[in-house]
């Protein structure tokens, strides 16, 4: 939904830092969807500064009073990422 958010606005360059191994559309190759999409013109750049991101991540997920989306695959995939 964000994605397609930004390409009807007409954002023309998205820049991410950490993954969404959860199913996030950076990679999704927008050729094969609906004209809407696959006509856009945008640029993503994946990993800027990721491994700041990651380490914000798993601080998150280390920390012991956080029960948010604990052992999840998100969590799992975060702590095990290097």
């Amino acid at each position: 939904m964000c994605m397609g958010a930004a390409l009807i606005r007409g954002i023309k360059n998205i820049v991410y830092a950490y993954e969404d191994v959860m199913g996030g559309a950076g990679r999704l190759p927008l050729h094969s969807l609906t004209p809407l999409y696959a006509q856009a013109d945008v640029q993503i750049v994946s990993g800027v500064m990721r491994s700041e991101s990651l380490a914000l991540f798993q601080a998150f997920f280390r920390n012991p009073t956080c029960d948010y989306w604990k052992d999840s695959l998100l969590a799992r995939y975060t702590l095990d990422a290097e």
